[in-house]
This record gives structure tokens, C-alpha cells and sequence, in this order.
């Protein structure tokens, strides 16, 4: 018999000591992730504009955890990460959007997301996601 190995989507996780900021401009959207975040305990942020979600991740030293919306009023959600990848380069930072194509993609990445999902996503989807980019960054789980 070879080994067994648990299914990441069924993986349970307490993070009360983690804080994920959602960027966001569209509040029902906001809810919708922040219900699928509840789960895990998180202290979860808001912010509706790319600037604002940089000063907040800036400020609220806590923030390990960007969910950064690619559309937003202002700068772009891809400009916004490649600021805050340069401010705070040990945050996680998952992109997500309604509408993605693969220039935008390559656009995210570019600018040092590390993942990043399209919307709807489901809750056990979206919190592997983000475990396995805190894994990646060398962080607790």
C-alpha cells in the first residue's frame, strides 16, 4: 500500500493569529469572500480602493494576507501589488478578478502576486490557495 495523502481542499485550518485584507471595491463581493474566509478564523480587513489597501497593509502591520481585486477605481489592482510588493515584499498577495485573460495573467505575476483566482471561487478552494501560497512565502500555516 502506498502512502495516503490527504485532500488540501478538506484541510481544516485555525488562523485567529492571521489577518487577510480583501481589496475590493464591490461590496457584495467583499461579503461573498469574506463568508468563504470564516472557516479559518482570520481577522479579515477591508478596503475598497487600491490605495487604500496599500495604506492599511502598511499600516496594520498584522496584514500577512492581500486579496487583491485586479479592477479597481483609482490605480489598478496590478499596480497596486507592485507597490506594495516593493513596501512590504513578505505579504502574500493573491489577485482576483471577475474577468481575466492571459495578458492580465502574465500582468500579475509581474507585478509579484502570487496567485491569483477568478471569480467565484469556492471557500476550501480559495483557503488552499492561500495556505499553499503562505507555504510558498516560508510562512506559518
Amino acid at each position: 500500500m502506498g502512502k495516503k495523502y490527504r485532500d488540501p481542499l478538506s484541510l481544516r485550518v485555525n488562523w485567529k493569529y492571521r489577518t487577510i485584507l480583501i481589496v475590493d471595491d464591490v461590496v457584495p463581493n467583499y461579503e461573498i469572500i469574506k463568508v468563504a474566509l470564516e472557516p479559518t478564523s482570520a481577522k479579515i480587513e477591508h478596503a475598497k480602493t487600491g490605495l487604500e489597501g496599500i495604506r492599511k497593509a502598511l499600516e496594520n502591520k498584522k496584514i500577512d494576507v492581500v486579496l487583491m481585486d485586479i479592477n479597481l477605481p483609482g490605480i489598478s489592482g496590478v499596480e497596486a501589488a507592485r507597490e506594495l510588493r516593493l513596501l512590504k515584499p513578505d505579504v502574500v498577495i493573491i489577485g482576483q478578478s471577475a474577468f481575466i485573460v492571459s495578458a492580465t495573467r502574465q500582468e500579475c505575476f509581474e507585478a509579484g502576486m502570487d496567485d491569483f483566482f477568478i471569480k467565484p471561487i469556492s471557500s476550501a478552494e480559495l483557503i488552499a490557495m492561500i495556505r499553499l501560497s503562505l507555504i510558498k512565502r516560508n510562512k506559518r500555516i
